[in-house]
């Protein structure tokens, strides 16, 4: 062995190596099976985890002296929501009534929900 060659000069040693670097592969292809049919098994569950029914629509909620109140109507998917204090699911009806003329909510400036559900409001 040698600084430009780690590996031992005899046959004995090398054949005891490989198989040590053999017995390695297969522990590390067997994690790796392991690994990738539980990631598979998880996928269709994380799935219908985060996706949210096509039915739920996010009300945010502001703060007011009487407690936390429905205002602000957000698109399913819509980014902007993530920091609100307080969020309920409310059902696409839910959604176009409280945006509708004297509904008292507002629509999210960036994800612009009236247009999906056909709302006209005044903002």
């Amino acid at each position: 062995m040698s600084a430009r060659d780690p590996l031992p000069p005899d046959l004995a040693r090398l054949r005891v190596i490989e198989t040590h670097l053999q017995l390695q592969l297969e522990v590390v292809r067997e994690r790796i099976a392991d690994l990738e049919g539980a990631a598979a098994a998880a996928e269709p569950a994380a799935a219908a985890v985060t996706e949210a029914p096509a039915e739920d629509w996010l009300v945010e909620h502001r703060r007011t002296p009487q407690g936390p109140r429905p205002y602000v109507v957000h698109h399913p998917r819509c980014f902007g929501v993530g920091g609100a204090p307080r969020v309920d699911r409310i059902t696409r009806e839910q959604a176009a009534a409280g945006l509708a003329a004297g509904g008292g909510l507002v629509p999210c400036a960036l994800c612009a929900p009236e247009q999906e559900l056909g709302a006209s409001t005044d903002r």
